[in-house]
Parts: structure tokens; C-alpha cells; sequence
């Protein structure tokens, strides 16, 4: 079983300013359906969402300082629920009651990035959290929408039955010079042996794109603390070290509804296809 996940959302979102500065990028709203109508979510319900239907009860996030919204929006707020049905809102109730339910059945903590340190940084401060259990990480802006959690599934089943240190999640774009990319050995359709992990190319050797959701042993946090006195590091870099000693996968989908909300360009994209 894979039960803990680090949900890393302490980014300034430099990206999609000015936007980020008002509102932490990972309470953008998401159009999603509720019932036979779109409602608006912020973007990190619906990764918690995602994770609570793959089994997934113990969540820590990593928020910065200025980031206490992400926080507050996990307390549960009888009293505003109690306000929706006194005005007649009870779609808007229902949602938020089956939400708060499924929080308070969780173990949910929070841990803060002082400073801008990297996401490598935040996933490590969740060491204590996660402890021996194996985890996922789920980057706070981005989520696999519209499948019920089946793409996280096939990873925990790949991560439990291929008995690997960690699966990580790839897509073929055609441009991965804005992502981590996966070079490898196809063992398996779909699925790859992980050689390296490269930041970012300038010149890309490899078009499988890391999606920002994986399954890993708890081992790599002992990888971390040796980078951590190294100087600057990514968690792509920690990944990657970790496939050179052990062995990592890299599961590769096809026709999945992604959503990134750290670009402005794939965040609008998000929108185009709504029909309401």
C-alpha cells in the first residue's frame, strides 16, 4: 500500500504573475463537474481529491509564508456550509460537506519553505512526515483530471509489483525543454527503465516529459540530505541518483486531460475545451 503523499506548493508562481502575488497559483480555480454542472475548485482540492480516491490518507503539503490560504481552506467550516443552505445553495453545501468529510478522515500536515529553495528542498521537508512508508509526490500544479485516479493507480500497481524504488509519470510533448526529461529503455510498452533525468535541456536528448506525479521509496530522502550539502540541487536531480543506484520506471500515458496551471499558455489551455 502507498498511503502518504508530499504535495509540494511553496512556489512563488513567477510564472503567472500577477495573479500568483494575490492568490497562491495552486488556488487557481479548475472548472470541474459536480453532479450535471460545472462548479470552480481550487486546483489543490482536486489533487487531494485525486490521491483520497488512490487510497491516499496521509498528506503533507509544503507551503511558503505567504501561502496560510492553502492552509485555511482545509479547516472545515460548518458554519459556512450552514450559511449555503439558509441561502439556498445546495450543490455549493454538498461539495464542500463531502470534502471536509473526507479531510477529517485524513492525517493532514502542514510544513513551510521559508525561502524560495527549490522543490527538491520542499519534498525533503516532509521527510519526518513520510518516515519508513513509501509516498507520492504530487506537484501542487499539476494533476491528471477526468480519469478517477486511474493513471495514479496503474503507478502504485507498477511501483508495488515490479518491487522498483520509484515510477515516475511521462508524457511525449514536442517541445520538453520546460520539463524534466526521462531518457531510458522501453522494457515494456508504456514503461521504461530510467537511465537519467535531465533538467530543463537547452537541447533536449528525449522527449519523454516528467509530469510531476511519482512513487518512491523513502530512501531518496537519504539521497536528498547528501545533495542538500552540495549546493544547489533540483528534485530531479535526487530522482535521478536514485535510478543510478537502484531502479526507477518511468510509466508513459497517452490521451490524458493534464493540467499545469504554472504557465500561463497551459493554464488557458485548460479553459478552451468547456462546453457548459
Amino acid at each position: 500500500m502507498v498511503t502518504h503523499a508530499i504535495i509540494p506548493a511553496a512556489g512563488l508562481g513567477t510564472r503567472v504573475l500577477p495573479a500568483s502575488k494575490a492568490i497562491p497559483k495552486e488556488m487557481f480555480p479548475i472548472p470541474h463537474r459536480f453532479g450535471d454542472r460545472y462548479m470552480l475548485y481550487p486546483m489543490i482540492h482536486l489533487i487531494f481529491d485525486t490521491l483520497y480516491k488512490v487510497g491516499i490518507r496521509n498528506f503533507c503539503f509544503v507551503i511558503s509564508p505567504s501561502k496560510e490560504e492553502i492552509k485555511e481552506y482545509f479547516k472545515p467550516d460548518q458554519e459556512f456550509i450552514d450559511n449555503l443552505i439558509d441561502l439556498g445553495k445546495e450543490d455549493e453545501a454538498k461539495a464542500l460537506r463531502e470534502f471536509y468529510d473526507r479531510v477529517t478522515h485524513c492525517k493532514i500536515g502542514f510544513r513551510v519553505q521559508e525561502e524560495p529553495l527549490g522543490v527538491g528542498d520542499a519534498v525533503l521537508r516532509g521527510k519526518e512526515f513520510v518516515g519508513n512508508n513509501n509516498f507520492m509526490i504530487n506537484m501542487g500544479d499539476d494533476l491528471i483530471l477526468g480519469d478517477e485516479g486511474n493513471v495514479y493507480r496503474e503507478m502504485i500497481d507498477i511501483f508495488i509489483s515490479k518491487e522498483v524504488d520509484g515510477v515516475v509519470l511521462v508524457k511525449e510533448v514536442e517541445d520538453p525543454r520546460h520539463y524534466g526529461v526521462v531518457i531510458g529503455k522501453e522494457v515494456k510498452e508504456s514503461l521504461y527503465k530510467v537511465e537519467e533525468i535531465i533538467e530543463k535541456p537547452k537541447t533536449p536528448v528525449s522527449n519523454l516529459a516528467i509530469l510531476g506525479i511519482y512513487v518512491l521509496k523513502p530512501w531518496i530522502f537519504h539521497v536528498m540530505e547528501e545533495m542538500r550539502g552540495s549546493g544547489g540541487w533540483e528534485l530531479t536531480d535526487a530522482v535521478d541518483e536514485m535510478a543510478k543506484r537502484g531502479e526507477m520506471l518511468a510509466y508513459k500515458v497517452e490521451n490524458i486531460r493534464r493540467i499545469d496551471i504554472g504557465r500561463v499558455e497551459t493554464y488557458i489551455d485548460l479553459f478552451k475545451d468547456i462546453k457548459l
